[in-house]
């Protein structure tokens, strides 16, 4: 440490110790830095200095520090300031009563309290770490972030003035206008307020939450993405949806996610999964919901399975339409076609359009199977079990006559039925009554008499094997 100047030196011994008494305008110089005070006591034996009345260290960056005092060991090389101390540099300023600075690297330690201020924040910790070299204030201990419209709270957080950017280190909570994020890893601009963060984080508000292992916010545009065991929520509605990767828009409060992508609700008792390769979830103009389900589309709920390449299911209209070899299975009914429709009331099965190649299959309790085909079939449903069926153009039905008027159940054979239009008549899943709209070709075929190809229609595919479990 060189002395530069001083208004008046004299020489004193206190308590047995040499000593050099500087006062007025003292400037001392190490290396670089200028350290100004108006009285320092310079003791000889250990080296070390004491600093009085205005002191102020300028770095050679014009970065400063000031104190009401400082006291400085020439062996370690920290300066110990105390008391109003202020370290400014450029439009960001440090306020604490206690501050170590190292004279060799320009490090500074605070404890017992700190604030920073900057023309866009405000960061107080218990502790935390400065150099003005690198632009990086590090906060430790009960951190809290306060501007117009954000809130911060964590308990380590690094935060560059210089860029405005704040740096994760450990479990964080942001509050930006209705919106909370939970953290524990990334980084955040308060300019932009575009962030990424790293580990597990969520992003919610009072209608969603948003999870995923990396997940970037776009303040400007409300838009969330999210990489790797992603989650969805949607509180209101009780839906979840998972997959790997995902898009949220919170203004059209749309999504999309994709890789092994699974949409759950919960209605009453049972849970409602429709799984696929890409869900899509959009809202009308009436603020109901629109779930699209692209390539490898499945549902399952426990009363009602199907799958297809592509599903769509309108909310308004409690309606879930099935493309491309679409296949339902509801009961002990198997039902596809080309086309699927199908409308569900207070989380049961209501009625059931299937259009061109319209075939359903029912197996019964000798595990027969009875069956209905045409061009299209209204099946309509009643407690989730089928009712009555309307099939229209090319009508055909082959269903099994059973005895159960003795204790085991036999067949007594096969009712074949062939007409433009006909309507079945069910109770407890079985057919009471077949009416035909036009004459129809009818035969009744017994058990002795029955051959393979008159069990089956030649079209017969029973898929019990692709029915969804989960």
């Amino acid at each position: 440490m060189e002395l530069v100047q001083a208004d008046e030196l004299q020489g004193d011994v206190i308590k047995g110790e040499p000593v050099r008494i500087l006062n007025g305008n003292v400037i001392f110089r190490n290396g670089t830095t200028l350290i100004y005070c108006h009285r320092a006591f310079q003791f000889t034996n250990p080296t070390r200095m004491e600093m009085f009345g205005r002191v102020r260290i300028v770095e050679e960056n014009k970065s400063t520090v000031e104190s009401d005092s400082l006291f400085y060991d020439n062996n370690t090389k920290i300066a110990r300031l105390r008391k109003n101390v202020v370290a400014t540099d450029n439009k960001m300023s440090l306020k604490t009563n206690f501050l170590d600075y190292s004279m060799e690297t320009g490090d500074s330690y605070y404890y017992n309290n700190g604030k920073m201020v900057d023309d866009k924040n405000t960061l107080t910790s218990i502790s935390g770490f400065y150099n003005a070299g690198i632009k990086i204030i590090t906060f430790k201990k009960e951190v809290l972030l306060q501007s117009e419209n954000k809130r911060l709270t964590a308990d380590s957080l690094k935060y560059n003035y210089q860029t405005k950017t704040l740096f994760f280190t450990g479990p964080t909570k942001i509050y930006q206008d209705d919106i909370i994020i939970h953290t524990t890893s990334g980084n955040y601009s308060t300019e932009t307020e575009n962030t990424r963060f790293e580990k597990r984080t969520t992003i919610e508000d009072s209608d969603y939450k948003l999870t995923g292992d990396t997940l970037y916010w776009d303040k400007s545009t409300e838009t969330g993405k999210a990489f790797g065991n992603i989650q969805l929520t949607s509180k209101n509605e009780d839906i979840t949806v998972d997959g790997q990767r995902g898009i949220y828009n919170r203004i059209q409060k749309s999504s999309k996610v994709w890789g092994d992508a699974v949409i759950k609700q919960l209605l009453d008792s049972d849970t409602v999964c429709i799984r696929a390769d890409t869900l899509l979830s959009l809202q009308d103009s009436l603020n109901y919901k629109i779930v699209i389900a692209f390539k490898h589309a499945t549902i399952f709920k426990p009363d009602l399975q199907g799958k297809c390449d592509s599903l769509v299911y309108i909310s308004r209209d409690s309606l879930m339409k099935m493309f491309s070899d679409p296949v339902m299975w509801a009961q002990s009914s198997q039902m596809s076609g080309k086309f699927i429709q199908a409308h569900i009331v207070n989380n049961k099965l209501d009625y059931v359009d299937i259009k061109d190649n319209s075939y359903m299959i029912s197996q019964d309790e000798l595990n027969n199977f009875n069956q209905v085909k045409g061009k299209s079939v209204h099946a309509v449903f009643k407690e989730g079990k089928i009712e009555k069926m309307l099939v229209n153009g090319n009508a055909q039905s082959i269903y099994y006559i059973i005895d159960d008027s003795k204790k085991r159940k036999k067949n007594k054979g096969i009712n074949y039925s062939l007409s433009s239009d006909m309507v079945l008549y069910y109770k407890k899943n079985k057919v009471k009554n077949i009416s035909f709209l036009t004459k129809p070709e009818a035969r009744f075929i017994p058990l002795h008499e029955i051959k393979e190809e008159d069990t089956r229609f030649k079209d017969f595919n029973w898929r019990i094997g692709e029915k969804p479990v989960k």
